[in-house]
């Protein structure tokens, strides 16, 4: 089952790399209900919400699931519980690959730049910034892709594949030029409410833009002298504090929740925190645990294994307010245990204020400035308990237990407290294990890779069939993306 796009879709993206703007087709093929001539405002809403209802959905549920934040649940052959054994096969990534991420968000986005280049260089810059997250996101996901050859409708239907690290220098590249755009001086009005992630809050896209540089930086092996660079540019500014995190937040009404609560509702009892982050998060008495997390019927906080085979069951820890929405109150069945009702106007997170800290703070420590380290370290860690509501006296206590870094272990702290600030967050905790080895994750029980942890996602088969240019890929386990060494 396909969970419910919370957008009707302004025009068709049936097929990959279609463009918007050129190809004149017969009278008889034209959809008289479809928008021929989108507008900025409408294009702008439409790659806003869809990139943010496919951050909240199928690439944040193998990457979670990868780096053991969830678990699937439900009867053998559930969807998530074969995910959790490694079970993602081509034929699973075809529409987040193709429909989702190309044929929809990238599609949307190459139509505003085409049409704001000299009219509105705002709203360029800002599909700029966009685009350069939704390839970052790819590359991280898949490595290779079509990028220069992309979206030249049916001039190419077959787009060869770039190198995955020469699309990370063309997107760093094109995070420069968005900053551009967006800090040329103009009178032409917009964007505004059709902006779903900072309502036409230009100067927080410039600081999204210069922290997405950052997170980039973070994958090479000279990330200090890459950071350096960035941290030295002229009027280079970042996230400042919690209010400029880059989210989408969704509505309560029924099929415009968040995707996240959707997924909860139409397929009860699949989803479930991981053991993994729960004990992590156990062990240090977390705060935060009671807007992460349900507790179980006897009161405590409980992950589900990482076992594809394990026994069906609900008596665990499930998804609460922090991904969900506001509760709307408690109902208690024998069968499952304490479940709570939501509004499903959560937000999709996908770049944080403490991720940016833990950058700067795993930079820091890589510089060998263990103090400046710490101030970063720490500095994450408030920002990530107030994010939840945490009281000023939980945080205190926190601190006093885990707020400082110790000699030997730096590294695993930083990117445990990391992986912890970035629940719910796809592929950002799956990206840092690959990079760092932390947090150490078991390969999940009677899983069918041999007790190999995937590194990389398949291609889409639909991709593979059609497009002669697509990269073998014999397995998902092999080192594929550039920066995993």
């Amino acid at each position: 089952m396909k969970i419910r796009n919370i957008v009707s879709y302004i025009f068709l993206t049936s097929l990959l790399f279609v463009s918007t703007s050129c190809n004149k087709w017969l009278d008889i093929n034209d959809d008289p209900t479809g928008t021929l001539n989108p507008t900025l405002p409408t294009l702008m809403t439409s790659a806003g919400v869809r990139l943010g209802f496919t951050m909240g959905s199928d690439i944040s549920r193998y990457s979670l699931i990868l780096s053991q934040q969830f678990a699937g649940q439900g009867a053998a052959g559930t969807q998530n519980k074969d995910y959790m054994g490694y079970l993602i096969q081509p034929t699973d990534v075809n529409n987040v690959f193709r429909t989702a991420f190309f044929a929809g968000i990238l599609n949307d986005l190459e139509a505003i730049i085409a049409l704001a280049k000299t009219s509105n260089p705002r709203y360029a810059g800002i599909a700029k910034v966009m685009k350069a997250h939704t390839f970052q996101v790819m590359v991280d996901a898949w490595g290779d892709l079509p990028y220069s050859e992309a979206f030249k409708g049916i001039e190419n239907t077959q787009p060869k594949y770039d190198d995955d690290a020469a699309i990370y220098t063309a997107i760093n590249t094109l995070l420069d030029e968005a900053i551009a755009d967006l800090r040329v001086s103009t009178t032409v009005s917009g964007p505004g409410a059709d902006d779903v992630v900072y309502t036409g809050n230009i100067d927080r896209w410039i600081r999204l833009a210069h922290t997405l540089q950052l997170r980039i930086a973070l994958r090479y092996a000279d990330k200090v002298a890459k950071i350096d660079a960035l941290l030295a540019k002229t009027n280079a500014v970042f996230m400042r504090d919690n209010n400029d995190a880059y989210q989408v937040r969704f509505g309560a009404t029924a099929g415009n929740e968040n995707p996240i609560h959707q997924f909860e509702i139409r397929r009860l009892d699949q989803y479930f925190p991981s053991t993994t982050l729960v004990n992590i998060m156990n062990t240090k008495n977390d705060p935060r645990r009671r807007w992460f997390f349900t507790p179980n019927a006897t009161g405590a906080f409980v992950g589900a294994p990482n076992d594809r085979n394990s026994a069906q069951s609900t008596a665990f820890s499930r998804l609460h307010v922090y991904l969900r929405g506001d509760s709307t109150g408690t109902t208690t069945t024998a069968a499952r245990g304490r479940v709570d009702s939501y509004t499903g106007a959560g937000a999709i997170r996908m770049m944080t204020y403490p991720e940016y800290c833990f950058i700067r703070a795993e930079y820091e420590f890589a510089k060998g400035s263990t103090p400046n380290a710490q101030t970063w370290y720490q500095t994450g860690i408030i920002a990530s308990l107030r994010s939840v509501g945490a009281s000023e006296t939980s945080i205190i206590t926190y601190l006093g237990a885990n707020g400082t870094l110790n000699s030997g272990t730096e590294l695993r702290q930083i990117i445990e407290e990391k992986y912890v600030a970035a629940y719910g967050v796809a592929m950002e905790p799956w990206t840092d294990w690959r990079r760092t080895g932390f947090p150490v994750l078991t390969p999940a029980a009677n899983n069918v890779t041999n007790n190999i942890i995937p590194r990389v996602l398949p291609y889409s088969q639909q991709e593979t069939d059609s497009n002669p240019n697509t990269p073998a890929r014999p397995n998902i386990t092999t080192k594929t993306v550039f920066w995993d060494l």
